[in-house]
């Protein structure tokens, strides 16, 4: 059963410098107790797309395509509607979870204020209660104790298990992860990655997976997408991605990864050069041609379709969005 499927979605913004181009016709399907990665550079379109899935977007966005939530048209949702798939179908937890909390209000309040939104009945110990039970099972230590807290007494880390704890506290069924792994040591990211795992298998939660680092997106997901500019450029299941990419610009991002051991002093890390094109004037080729050691005139002249890989070829089942598929740089 599919839990989200998204079509041909474009996200646009008015600008000072003309319409910024967001996402420019994005599809994925998530299946049920699936886990998708999408990975990209800053400003590829993967947090916008998430947003969008979910209607979050402010009222200048001008969000076109399909977005069907548990078979929801979430376009022609108002906000009442939609109000009700959130949290109860739908959940988010964001990137740099300092940021997502009122520093004036207790945990215990906030966990409050969230549980009614879908029971106003509950009383207060039934509040306190449930939500003892959420952070225990996320492992925070001395649950009770902790809701007395205020954010600021808590580190980066154990926010974000707070952050997942509130996302689930009304039981939902897809689970939208954006970055949560920012700004965490590795020790901390690796110990998010496996509740994440772990809740995703106790609870037989839907996961959508959204990061720069694509080693990390690999511990978690079935399938991955792979974003630049606001388009695909390279789709299909993890092991497949990480092991055979078919996109130029998957692979750079592969060796841009330090290797195990590696030291700045031995070895430089390999870069992409360039940067990322202007979102307000996308050229009418491929968008990573400038920064792609293999681009030709052809790849400057249009986009080239997302095309999947025949039974025959390397890629099996996965798709790229390239004229030169799985050649190395």
């Amino acid at each position: 059963m599919s839990i989200l499927v998204v079509r041909s979605l474009t996200v646009d913004f008015p600008s000072h410098d003309g319409i910024l181009q967001a996402v420019r016709g994005v599809d994925f399907t998530l299946q049920s107790g699936e886990c998708l990665g999408i990975v990209g550079e800053s400003g590829s379109g993967k947090s916008v797309s998430a947003l969008a899935a979910l209607g979050l977007l402010g009222k200048d966005a001008r969000v076109g395509g399909s977005i069907l939530l548990k078979g929801a048209e979430v376009r022609g949702l108002g906000p009442e509607q939609l109000r009700a798939l959130r949290g109860t179908v739908a959940s988010m937890i964001f990137q740099e979870p300092s940021r997502s909390f009122d520093p004036i209000s207790s945990i215990g309040k906030t966990f409050q204020e969230t549980l009614r939104v879908k029971d106003p009945g509950l009383s207060a110990g039934e509040c306190q209660a449930r939500a003892v039970r959420l952070l225990s099972e996320v492992h925070i230590p001395r649950a009770e104790e902790r809701l007395r807290g205020f954010p600021h007494q808590f580190s980066g880390g154990m926010l974000q298990r707070i952050m997942i704890a509130l996302a689930l506290a009304n039981d939902p069924e897809l689970l939208i992860a954006d970055e949560p792994t920012t700004a965490l040591d590795v020790t901390i990211q690796a110990e998010i990655i496996g509740l994440l795992s772990e809740l995703r298998s106790r609870r037989r939660l839907s996961l959508v997976f959204i990061s720069h680092n694509l080693a990390l997106v690999g511990q978690i997901a079935d399938q991955i997408h792979v974003m630049y500019a606001g388009l695909v450029l390279e789709a299909g299941p993890a092991g497949l991605v990480l092991s055979r990419p078919r996109s130029p610009y998957t692979r750079a991002l592969l060796d841009a990864l330090p290797s195990w051991g590696s030291h700045y002093s031995r070895e430089k890390l390999r870069t992409i050069a360039g940067s990322v094109p202007d979102p307000t004037r996308h050229e009418p080729g491929c968008p990573f041609a400038p920064r792609c050691p293999l681009a030709v005139q052809r790849c400057r002249e249009a986009v080239p379709p997302l095309v999947r890989g025949s039974a025959d070829e390397a890629g099996g089942d996965g798709a790229y969005r390239c004229i030169f598929p799985g050649v190395k740089t």
